[in-house]
């Protein structure tokens, strides 16, 4: 994208950035969907780029990115500052300039956000090279029906930082796709049907902040979900979008992480959290789907579920083989090896655990790199999109409107089971615990929107809840696995002993579960808290009292569901 002039209101780049495996790449550039869309020549360009930042990194926590890109013998200086944190669709401000040489510019960025971090003459005194990317980008316009026009990359090569032994090195090898003129809807549509056929990966994180991570020495760490925050009078579309969103960058995140794990070293090299956070990522996103489903459609709501449900399915299949291989081995040895013959059968069980655990990753990391696990996170992309679109166009349904009555149907769920607890099977409490877990992501996006004093009892009552359920899931998976497990004779007597085992604990602990759903069920609710406070004060206000704001939106908006 061309930059602006000196002091001329900066660019906006938009762009998805995607991840493509090596083995993908000749399938790319020869794809026949971006022949169709060429226009003009494709170019081809060797890219050398220096980036600067401070000894404290004041450009990196700013989200900035300064460099100095080679090009021949042209050499361009630019700044970006990222509007955003979440997705792989990345809006970022950018100006960009020629320059002499190879020596940074400053004063020409006066007029932008660079400024506030200190005086040209000082942040130059200040800025020094951090890391460089070297890569061989093939580029050339697409344009569509609808007057779209896109600039297409495929960018190989390498990120650097250090020299000598201290040199350390990232593979780069990812396309982008980034807007000269039209919408991003457009954008997301071609990218979907490329990924039919090539494993396309949406990418969170720019070459910029993989190299501040690279030249920090930061080794990746497992990504939880950072929920935005809600406010009363937002509307539930777009707040939606913004939940998808940090569902998604953690989602890619670890993803990205476990991949570059799992390329290296193997699955000894992979931290377990990555697959775990991962899986509470697509978790926390089918939820937010069902409770927002009243407002998304059914047809909608379903379609995506359905695709991130395959994306769990491979998640968990990975993690309950690392809780089993980690937790319940020895849970299940405590009761097995009570003697010889029980020893023996734990030696047969432990190579049979490690061999189903070892295909469990490999199936994972074949799917990462499938067109399948590419399809459905730009769908989620796309979903992000829509969105930011409802925000331009309104919605008429506020968040402090809704989410009593989403709250309130998913607390309904949640007893209408829990009051059963004594006769469910493992199946029926496995629902339970799914609709528990549902109500705590919902309480985890509306909390904010209530009395503190009121969420944290209502949260904590919930919370044990699901931990005590969570403890009986943990043995059931366990012998599930242990079921699911080749029947050699080893195999056969742990299950038994294990089996026997967990019916007596789950007889046990079922009269906790009681308890702490009878204290659950009458432990006050925040929104009805709520409700009750605003009551009180349209009364006082209707009795000339100090209170005079209008009706709370609660019960204006009883009709919305």
């Amino acid at each position: 994208m061309s930059g602006a002039k000196d002091g001329a209101a900066a660019p906006r780049e938009i762009e998805l950035k995607l991840f493509v495996p090596a083995s993908a790449l000749a399938a790319l550039r020869t794809h026949p969907l971006i022949a169709s869309h060429a226009s003009g020549p494709l170019r081809v360009a060797r890219l050398d780029n220096r980036y600067f930042d401070t000894a404290d990194r004041a450009l990196a926590a700013n989200r900035m990115a300064l460099r100095l890109r080679r090009s021949g013998s042209r050499w361009v200086q630019t700044l970006k500052a990222s509007r955003d944190g979440n997705g792989a669709l990345s809006t970022r401000d950018e100006w960009e300039m020629p320059v002499a040489g190879p020596r940074l510019e400053v004063r020409r960025l006066a007029d932008t956000p660079l400024a506030e971090l200190g005086s040209a003459r000082a942040l130059t005194a200040k800025l020094a090279m951090r890391f460089t990317t070297n890569f061989r980008r093939e580029s050339r316009l697409l344009c569509f029906p609808d007057g779209t026009v896109l600039e297409f990359a495929l960018d190989v090569g390498t990120i650097a930082t250090g020299r000598g032994k201290a040199r350390r090195t990232m593979p780069i090898s990812e396309a982008e796709l980034e807007i000269v003129s039209g919408e991003p809807a457009t954008l997301l549509r071609f990218a979907r049907r490329l990924a039919r056929d090539v494993p396309l990966i949406p990418l969170p994180s720019s070459k910029a902040a993989r190299g501040d991570a690279l030249a920090s020495n930061a080794l990746a760490e497992p990504a939880k979900v950072i929920l935005p925050a809600p406010h009363r009078d937002e509307e539930a579309p777009p707040y939606l979008g913004r939940v998808i969103a940090a569902c998604q960058n953690a989602l890619l995140l670890n993803i990205h992480a476990y991949c570059d794990a799992t390329s290296g070293e193997g699955l000894a090299a992979v931290d377990g959290e990555f697959v775990h956070q991962a899986r509470v990522a697509v978790r926390r996103l089918r939820s937010a789907l069902h409770t927002f489903r009243p407002l998304i459609g059914a047809l909608r709501a379903t379609t995506l579920n359905d695709a991130l449900r395959e994306v769990g399915a491979m998640l968990g299949e990975a993690r309950d083989w690392d809780v089993f291989h980690a937790e319940a081995l020895a849970r299940i040895e405590a009761v097995v090896a009570i003697d010889a013959v029980g020893n023996a059968a734990m030696a047969v069980l432990r190579e049979e655990a490690m061999r189903r655990r070892d295909a469990a990753h490999a199936a994972l990391r074949s799917f990462t790199h499938s067109t399948a696990f590419g399809r459905t996170a730009l769908a989620v992309e796309c979903f992000i999109v829509r969105g930011a679109s409802q925000r331009a166009r309104g919605s008429g349904h506020a968040l402090c409107s809704v989410a009593p009555h989403w709250l309130a149907a998913q607390q309904r769920r949640v007893v209408q089971r829990a009051r059963r607890i004594a006769v469910l099977d493992a199946d029926g409490r496995h629902r339970l615990r799914i609709e528990v877990k549902r109500l705590r992501y919902a309480i985890d996006l509306f909390g904010e929107l209530y009395d503190t004093a009121h969420v944290k009892p209502y949260r904590q009552a919930l919370a044990a809840l699901q931990d005590e359920l969570g403890a009986l899931n943990d043995t059931t998976v366990a012998l599930r696995l242990l079921e699911a497990l080749d029947p050699a004779e080893g195999i056969m007597l742990a299950r038994e002993r294990f089996g026997a085992w967990l019916a007596r604990r789950i007889n046990k602990r079922l009269p906790k579960v009681a308890a702490l759903s009878v204290a659950f069920e009458l432990t006050q609710k925040p929104w009805d808290c709520e409700e009750s406070r605003d009551a009180d004060a349209d009364a006082a206000a209707d009795a000339g009292g100090p209170f005079t704001q209008p009706a709370d939106v609660f019960r204006e908006s009883k009709g919305h569901t």
